[in-house]
């Protein structure tokens, strides 16, 4: 049967291929299927491909099953940069249709699937994603993470939490400069990223800011050590980029054009300018709610980052002398319980961190 899918020539039945994947099929077996699918695909020209993607992009009127998206995903892994010239607007709209259909999946494997589709564009296809593309991913992020996110199934929760960071570090990692202007929309994704690590406190009170998104269940959470430290790794990017993700890809190149020593001080400086709400949505959580056992070890790198940036925005030093005027800045906005949490993280970077020189 697989050799079958994978010797014929032109699109293969995409109905047939979906009920195939859908039998009590062995791991081996499925993944048999798929890379026939893909070697088939590979052949196809670049109007069969079209084709192909135009039959399996979800709209308002369907969204697909996992098998779909499964064969979705390996028919954009065959997309070259030339096929996307003589077919942008199809291409180009394979993005957008998935970001806005994402709330409509009910089950957790679907919404993985469809997330992993995404990623497969931003990661290896940014031929295929535009700014608006971004602006809409950011804002989905955003939705989705918080109190007005879908209805999945809690039990399920932490792979919503690890789609959701994964595609959150691609846009930190791959599409920085694309987020020039929007950082306003990242800091809303991070702090509900945040909240989705904390367990809130039996007792609630009226002054409570712990909510979580529908996706998980306050009374069973799902998180451990390693989730916390993929929120990390959010963080320590955001603040610390690497030369290449600081750079405009888009700016062309000019001998005046700034070093890339220079863009990555820039950038830093400029996360410098969002951290502060990070830290202070940190404190609050930490009176609302808890972490699980090593969650909050796990935390301590994304906090020392953020404070290593704290005094570099606005021109100011990097290092212990110029975040402290950002601390008192930032403590006089806080009421006495979370400036003494604050106090808390303040001491033990300088302590800790401050000597690691960012």
């Amino acid at each position: 049967m697989s050799r079958s899918i994978s010797q014929s020539d032109g699109p293969p039945p995409l109905d047939f291929l979906c009920k195939l994947l859908r039998q009590d099929l062995s791991l081996q077996q499925h993944r048999k299927v798929l890379d026939c699918f893909k070697d088939r695909m590979t052949r196809c020209l670049t109007d069969e491909k079209v084709t192909v993607i135009s039959s399996l992009t979800p709209s308002h009127e369907h969204t697909l099953d996992t098998e779909g998206l499964e064969l979705l995903h390996v028919t954009i892994g065959t997309i070259q940069k030339l096929e996307h010239e003589s077919k942008a607007a199809v291409l180009q709209r394979l993005l957008s249709d998935l970001t806005r259909n994402l709330k409509a999946y009910k089950d957790v494997a679907s919404f993985s699937a469809a997330v992993e589709c995404i990623l497969a564009i931003l990661r290896n296809k940014p031929f295929l994603v535009q700014q608006h593309s971004v602006d809409a991913i950011l804002g989905l992020l955003v939705t989705v993470s918080s109190v007005s996110g879908p209805q999945l199934p809690t039990n399920l929760g932490s792979r919503v939490f690890t789609s959701l960071c994964k595609t959150c570090q691609v846009l930190i990692t791959q599409y920085r400069p694309s987020l020039g202007g929007r950082f306003h929309l990242v800091l809303d994704v991070l702090r509900n990223l945040m909240s989705c690590l904390y367990t809130p406190h039996a007792k609630r009170t009226k002054q409570s800011t712990l909510f979580l998104p529908p996706w998980l269940n306050s009374k069973q959470h799902p998180f451990k050590r390693q989730h916390a430290a993929m929120y990390t790794r959010l963080l320590t990017t955001l603040c610390n980029p690497s030369p290449s993700a600081a750079r405009n890809r888009r700016r062309p190149s000019h001998p005046d054009q700034p070093s890339l020593v220079d863009e990555t001080k820039r950038a830093r400086a400029y996360a410098g300018e969002y951290v502060p709400y990070l830290l202070h949505h940190f404190c609050r959580l930490q009176l609302n709610g808890k972490l699980g056992e090593g969650m909050r070890e796990a935390l301590t790198p994304a906090l020392w980052a953020c404070m290593d940036v704290l005094g570099m925005s606005g021109g100011g030093e990097e290092g212990e002398s110029g975040t402290g005027e950002r601390v008192k800045a930032i403590s006089a906005s806080m009421g006495s319980s979370e400036r003494s949490v604050f106090r808390g993280i303040w001491e033990e970077w300088r302590r800790f961190g401050a000597w690691k020189g960012g």
